[in-house]
């Protein structure tokens, strides 16, 4: 039974402020290609990303004696950076399982906000395996990346805002890692409007979602999650799995080399400094303009934590026709 009610969100939308902001709705248009669609801009969050949204409303929910104890998740980057952030702003400590492969640009930003840092192998074994270990000596509360039913009411905020800022949306397009956000953005929208379409992306190398669905259980990638995008390497878990099964419209899988063509895109004529996670919806946008341009087509641009040194690699792998 799906745990997290519109009131949930609702409630999290209050509890969440004034660190999660109410995020711009940009346009986007090209005129050579037709292209007209309106973006969620959660980059411009404090911390880059959405993850601001859940951590900050599961952190403000812990019990005195909990907060003592500090919080622990395992994370690649920015619900790292959200929960550190959230925890700080209340004088939690926040430990941080962190794979040994993570981008430096979201290690160091764990650091600015105080958490500590815990390395393991870059695997969901070695990701869990770190995390009881560190509970068992700090008795700190696990905070989910995903399955976490405070996590998906405050990144279902997000689904509130849309329906404020753009009343006429008719489709809404977000990627899909563990499942946190659409999940949350599922009950936010549907509850409220079931005619808006709800419209999921994974990479083709992290497409656990598509076969999770097409089996109706929870199947990861065999031989491991693989994508430019390394936000999304997650194998969905299993309250958006639930939540995802009932709510959404349609699931699109998009290549790295387009993932990369939508986050130089965005940032040659957006002027949006995107990471690849963050601009995978856009990619699928790309792929199929005919289909959904439209001014009432809302895209997740999910984060913009990025190593600016990554865009050589970025634009070649853009052109390189792959």
């Amino acid at each position: 039974m799906i745990s997290v009610t519109l009131n949930d969100i609702q409630e999290a939308s209050q509890r969440i402020r004034p660190q999660a902001i109410t995020s711009p709705l940009l346009s986007f248009n090209r005129e050579e290609d037709s292209l007209s669609v309106s973006l969620k801009c959660e980059s411009f969050q404090s911390i880059g990303a959405f993850k601001i949204r859940g951590a900050m409303n599961a952190v403000r929910q812990l019990s005195e004696r909990e907060r003592q104890n500090g919080v622990v998740t395992h994370s690649s980057g920015n619900h790292a950076q959200a929960l550190a952030y959230a925890a700080r702003e209340l004088g939690i400590q926040a430990h941080i399982v962190m794979p040994d492969n993570s981008p430096e640009i979201k290690v160091q930003g764990v650091r600015r906000y105080h958490g500590i840092v815990h390395f393991c192998e870059a695997s969901e074994s070695a990701r869990i395996a770190t995390c009881e270990e560190v509970m068992r000596q700090t008795s700190a509360t696990l905070i989910h990346p995903f399955d976490n039913d405070q996590i998906i009411s405050g990144q279902g905020t997000a689904g509130l805002e849309i329906l404020e800022q753009l009343p006429s949306v008719k489709t809404i397009i977000a990627p899909i890692g563990g499942g946190g956000l659409i999940s949350g953005l599922a009950i936010a929208i549907k509850e409220q409007r079931s005619d808006v379409r709800l419209i999921g992306v994974e990479p083709e190398g992290a497409a656990d979602t598509k076969r999770s669905l097409a089996a109706g259980r929870i199947e990861a990638v065999p031989g491991g999650s693989r994508s430019i995008a390394e936000g999304l390497l997650s194998t969905v878990g299993g309250r958006p799995f639930e939540i995802i099964s009932k709510y959404l419209d349609d699931l699109i899988t998009v290549s790295d080399r387009q993932i990369a063509e939508a986050t130089m895109l965005l940032f040659n004529d957006g002027k949006l400094v995107v990471e690849p996670s963050g601009a995978t919806a856009f990619a699928a946008v790309l792929a199929d303009r005919d289909k959904w341009s439209s001014p009432d087509t809302v895209v997740m641009i999910t984060g913009g934590n990025i190593d600016v040194r990554r865009f050589p690699e970025i634009q070649s792998l853009a052109t390189s026709g792959k």
